[in-house]
């Protein structure tokens, strides 16, 4: 459960946002991490599609307390392939599925964000991993207090400390993004000439 690192954030709020109410946090959290997850696609969820034969259009499983946001691929049997999103959760295929290809299943990749029925509940109940929780809570957190403190004729209004914070919210999403580009694995091995007597 991500129940421990939503609280965290949540004190951590309270503390730097004196005389917010949780519905207010609530929001502007949510805000913040739907924004967060459609301009990085930092959660991505990948899963197995059965197809049938002649059919082309297939809904894409969902996680419970998720949206999509866009495609990232499909492959079957280890080779891209081409199709069509119809949002919400529908893609279509360019090619109609016959018997020997309804052998393996269509992999299909997509961005996530949290959906919006999670509202009606606290941030400690929202069905986003746990990872996440961990590894943007620096960035959630800029991204919260940068909308607050923009607010005006608010106790805790400070406009430098908006911009300050809106700024760092802005490079963290920049980074993210680029670690999710690269399937959030730190450096890739180079590739070098082969040498003569082999490779190197």
């Amino acid at each position: 459960m991500s129940c421990d690192q939503a609280e965290r954030l949540l004190q951590t709020l309270r503390t730097q946002i004196p005389g917010v109410t949780d519905d207010m946090l609530n929001l502007q959290l949510f805000n913040v991490i739907d924004e967060f997850f459609r301009r990085t696609n930092a959660w991505q969820h990948y899963d197995d599609i059965p197809l049938q034969e002649n059919i082309q259009q297939y809904v894409i499983p969902v996680p419970s307390g998720a949206v999509i946001v866009r495609a990232m691929g499909a492959s079957h049997n280890g080779m891209p392939i081409t199709f069509q999103m119809s949002p919400p959760d529908l893609v279509w295929l360019f090619h109609q599925p016959d018997l020997p290809m309804i052998e393996h299943p269509v992999v299909m990749g997509v961005s996530l964000s949290v959906a919006k029925d999670c509202m009606a509940k606290s941030c400690d109940c929202w069905e986003i991993p746990e990872w996440c929780w961990n590894s943007f809570f620096q960035a959630w957190l800029d991204g919260v207090l940068a909308r607050f403190y923009s607010m005006p004729a608010k106790p805790w209004s400070n406009s430098a400390q908006a911009v300050y914070h809106h700024k760092r919210f802005r490079n963290l999403m920049g980074g993210h993004k680029q670690e999710a580009e690269k399937g959030f694995v730190h450096s890739l091995p180079g590739w070098n000439f082969p040498r003569v007597g082999g490779w190197m």
